[in-house]
């Protein structure tokens, strides 16, 4: 064995020996040697988590997904016994269930946020979070990241490592402030410092974007249970049968079908059904034989069911869904597989193959529900992010609402989709985010700022990267925040990067970002005016700025009298984020 391994075997003893005679050696995994090699590798040999739950089953199962990964772990099963093992042992982490006996998850909290010793030690709690008030209580009460049950193991690991890794507070940096934070409609005065209050609102909205992922692959699995129904309908009732006389049926296998069957002639009247079909609409069978089938169908949805009717009449086949009316005159949606039949070479009419959809229809709309509860979620969390900016810096926030109807104006005068367009006005919305660490004094001093706090106020790019790399955005987010600032011949900041490097989505918001800066004032100096900003991009288009967004903003300004929305008290900030909204006369 060489010195360097040598080394690093003594390193691993040394730490296991330390966490045995602070956290005792029934916190110790399985697989000593093993997690020995992984913690003094992945840099975590020291990292101590505990688990605050009072299932032993959802206890047994993180426990074992920690340990695997080299965590040192421990128990506690209620808030009580977490402030004195807290206490004791000071861990690097806390992952803490909500509903438990005696003190719950916030109160638990509450009480760790207050103790001068252990109030730095980061929490993460587990939660359902279906409503808003849990976000405020969880603010109020000092939570630093949020957790929904149940959990991918994956997303998990990546929670807990991002928790450690990023800060909760700065040390010595200390103070709490009051922030007013607008969230679900509401506004609620938040005292804690503006870390904790970023780390839960990205965390928040973190998850609800898995949860949003896990609804899209839901629907996406019941699409394909659904395109299986109806591939199984015609593979079993229309194999042969949908070309062949109604004599090919075997009689006992379609009267004990569950999906519903009804055979027409060639005018459209009913000649033969299925119990199942009968019962679904409410009437015995020999009620519905000789009718039409206009019998069966609201009258709104005749034309649709008389073109396929048509088709069918030139040979093809066609699967849709439709209404059926009952005898007591409600309606039941149905999947409907009609095929043609042919006899001595002519149309003899429709085999019909409907299966009920009822549930499937349900659970779509709950579907629906659900996720326009996630997209809201989402809006108020970007609102509140927003919210908090505005408090350190009123100015800031209305130049980032500017700059982002400005690029959003722009990315849709240049044709982009509407799903890139929304990936932009997030962006656009937090690309100053960085700004939230440059101290206030210089961002609003009106004597002007000096080469070394110009150099501090360059960092922001690289700051609201950092803030907003962890969280999994359906888009570039944090790379389009980080580029905002990075000009064409590679003369800008924080990468120096140039032409294609830059993201096309960055070289946008950039244009608004000079267009708006420009022509409004900043407390370092007068607003130069429109007519200047739009001189500058002008003169440097293609040098400097995208000429393609360069363009799209002259036209927009020169040809379609482009005008800023100006917030107001009293306007619905998602409203005005999405456009929705009127020019004030």
């Amino acid at each position: 064995m060489n010195e360097l391994a040598e080394l690093r075997q003594r390193v691993a003893e040394l730490e296991v020996m330390g966490i045995e005679r602070r956290w005792g050696k029934e916190s110790l995994p399985e697989y000593p040697e093993r997690l020995q090699e992984m913690a003094v590798g992945r840099g975590i040999a020291n990292k101590r988590i505990l688990i605050v739950e009072d299932s032993l089953v959802q206890v047994a199962r993180l426990k074992n997904l920690l340990q695997e990964r080299g965590y040192w772990v421990t128990v506690a099963t209620n808030g009580q016994e977490a402030l004195a093992a807290a206490r004791e042992r000071e861990p690097d982490l806390i992952i803490s269930d909500i509903i438990m006996p005696g003190m719950d998850g916030y109160e638990m909290c509450q009480a760790i946020k207050h103790d001068g010793v252990i109030r730095d030690i980061p929490v993460i709690l587990f939660t359902v979070l279906s409503d808003t008030k849990d976000v405020i209580r969880a603010l109020k009460a000092g939570v630093d990241y949020y957790l929904t049950k149940p959990y991918y193991e994956n997303h998990l690991l990546s929670q807990v490592e991002s928790a450690l890794a990023r800060p909760v507070r700065q040390k010595n940096d200390g103070a709490e402030e009051e922030l007013e934070v607008a969230f679900g409609g509401e506004r609620h005065v938040i005292t804690s410092d503006r870390q904790q209050i970023l780390n839960l609102l990205l965390s928040t909205y973190d998850n609800a974007v898995q949860q949003n992922q896990k609804l899209i692959n839901t629907q996406r699995e019941l699409q394909k249970m659904n395109e299986q129904l109806q591939q199984g309908i015609i593979d079993r009732k229309q194999a042969e049968g949908e070309i062949r006389r109604l004599k090919d049926f075997n009689e006992g296998i379609v009267q004990n079908m569950a999906e519903g069957i009804a055979v027409e002639d060639a005018e459209g009247r009913i000649i033969f059904v299925n119990p199942a079909a009968a019962d679904l609409l409410g009437y015995s069978p020999e009620e519905l034989v000789g009718q039409h089938w206009t019998a069966i169908v609201p009258s709104d949805q005749h034309p649709s069911v008389q073109a396929a009717h048509e088709r069918r009449m030139l040979g093809e086949a066609d699967r849709y869904e439709l209404q059926l009316v009952r005898q007591d005159g409600t309606l039941v949606p149905v999947l409907v597989s009609g095929s043609p039949r042919i006899e001595e070479g002519r149309f003899a009419g429709t085999l019909t193959v409907f299966t009920d959809i009822t549930e499937h229809k349900q659970v779509e709309e709950e579907l629906q529900q659900s996720l326009e509860r996630l997209r809201r979620t989402f809006d108020e969390t970007v609102q509140a992010l927003a919210s908090a900016i505005r408090t350190r810096n009123p100015y800031m926030a209305g130049h980032q609402q500017r700059v982002t109807q400005l690029a959003c104006a722009i990315a849709r005068e240049m044709g982009l989709p509407e799903e890139q367009i929304e990936g932009i006005r997030v962006a656009g919305l937090s690309h100053d985010i960085g700004k939230i660490s440059v101290p206030i004094e210089i961002l609003s001093n009106p004597d002007g700022i000096s080469d070394l706090e110009y150099g501090i106020i360059k960092a922001h790019p690289q700051i609201g990267y950092d803030i907003l790399k962890a969280v999994e955005f359906p888009w570039p987010v944090a790379e389009i925040v980080l580029q905002h600032n990075e000009r064409l011949d590679g003369s800008g900041y924080p990468q120096g990067l140039s032409g294609d490097e830059i993201l096309l989505e960055a070289r946008i918001i950039g244009v608004a970002d000079v267009v708006d800066a420009m022509s409004s004032h900043q407390p370092y100096r007068a607003a130069r005016g429109l007519d200047k900003a739009l001189e500058e991009i002008s003169q440097n288009r293609g040098a400097l700025y995208d000429p393609g967004a360069v363009g799209a903003c002259l036209k927009l300004f020169k040809q379609k009298e482009f005008k800023f929305e100006r917030e107001t008290k009293d306007r619905d900030q998602v409203g005005w984020l999405t456009g929705d909204v009127r020019r004030p006369s």
